[in-house]
């Protein structure tokens, strides 16, 4: 099949994480598989970076990130080459190009990893409501395909795609880089890990008076890769905010002798993915995590990990994995298992390059018509 060209209009450049492990870890292999893979990201790395840090310049960068994808669409629009868009063209604007690509019968694959719609319809501001409270029932009804990283997303889509062709895919990692053979940890370890950004930092605050009991029974840390800086000074729990770093995440996350994941029950957390509790699988860490959405699926109770569904299960359960270490040895054994049979991108990938070639057929079925 010629000129097999996909256009993958990501959210992020690279550090943002949704687009890095939903997307970009998937072009080597899909130019391997002979596809031309395009990249349109629509936040910049610089965009990100600024935000994070509360500078103001990332608004001129988000500016600068709406023409340069407007750009992008002029251009790409023009082709007959299949698009993979990142849940929608232009976040808190209506969907007109996803309609324009139905009306110009562009095919378009569009993938959601979070339940992006409540960002719309459950929002503070009333008018915000009211223009896009329906966008996403849109943009599913109008894309020729639906990737989605858990069943709750995927009730979601199937109630508004008019083909009912709903895919899920988890979000998933790469073995090659998470080798048990790369990876190294102290048996000694005894600290708390978590991985996130400033984003997802809240949660850790919703359990920090039971985080502090372990640091003030133990000698533990509780060590926070990505946690929103500014926030710190509200933890009371002995930490280590450590700035997120590809080349060092890795490291970083196997100083921790267990993974946490908590959460709040709203409907914006019931579409997680549950992508932390999969990279500390992959980790060989025991997991713990709140039981909402997908963690509930992910999380098997005395198999991977322990399910905290109250304020003292965070305590009690980190404390009885602290005292235990052939048992946190024996839980993460089990969940570097799983994540080999269920969650590894080499095997996953094949969906996708399904989901493409289908794409690209019916893209010349209707070119024939």
């Amino acid at each position: 099949m010629k000129n097999r060209r996909v256009y993958f209009y990501t959210k992020h450049e690279n550090k943002g994480a949704s687009s890095r492990y939903r997307s970009i870890q998937y072009f080597p292999m899909l130019r391997e598989s002979g596809f031309e893979v395009i990249q349109r990201y629509l936040f910049s790395d610089a965009y990100l970076e600024s935000k994070y840090k509360k500078n103001k310049i990332y608004l001129i960068y988000a500016i600068a990130a709406y023409l340069r994808r407007l750009l992008h669409i002029l251009m790409d629009f023009r082709s007959s080459n299949v698009i993979y868009v990142e849940k929608e063209f232009f976040p808190y604007l209506p969907p007109f190009f996803e309609f324009l690509a139905k009306v110009i019968r562009l095919k378009y694959i569009v993938d959601y990893d979070d339940a992006v719609w409540h960002n719309y319809d459950s929002n503070r501001f009333r008018f915000i409501r009211y223009l896009l409270s329906n966008k996403h029932k849109k943009i599913i009804g109008y894309a020729e395909k639906v990737v989605v990283g858990n069943d709750y997303l995927a009730q979601y889509a199937l109630k508004f795609h008019p083909k009912k062709n709903v895919t899920i895919i988890p979000t998933a990692l790469s073995s090659n880089r998470y080798a048990s053979d790369k990876l190294s940890r102290a048996d000694n370890a005894t600290d708390i890990v978590w991985i996130g950004s400033p984003s997802t930092s809240k949660y850790i605050i919703e359990i920090d008076n039971e985080l502090k009991k372990i640091t003030d029974r133990h000698n533990v840390v509780v060590r926070l890769i990505g946690f929103d800086s500014y926030l710190a000074d509200q933890l009371s729990c002995k930490n280590l905010v450590i700035e997120w770093n590809e080349s060092t995440e890795l490291t970083e996350l196997s100083k921790g002798c267990l993974g946490i994941m908590p959460l709040v029950d709203r409907p914006f957390e019931r579409g997680k993915c549950g992508f932390k509790l999969i990279q500390y699988m992959a980790l060989g860490l025991p997991i713990l995590g709140s039981p909402i959405g997908v963690n509930d699926s992910i999380i098997i109770d005395n198999v991977n990990g322990y399910k905290c569904s109250t304020a003292s299960d965070w305590s009690e359960k980190i404390e009885y994995l602290i005292l235990n270490p052939e048992l946190r040895q024996t839980l993460g054994e089990r969940g570097r298992k799983i994540f080999i049979n269920e969650y590894c991108a080499e095997t996953l990938v094949h969906k996708y390059i399904e989901l493409i070639n289908e794409a690209f057929i019916d893209k010349n079925k209707s070119v024939g018509e």
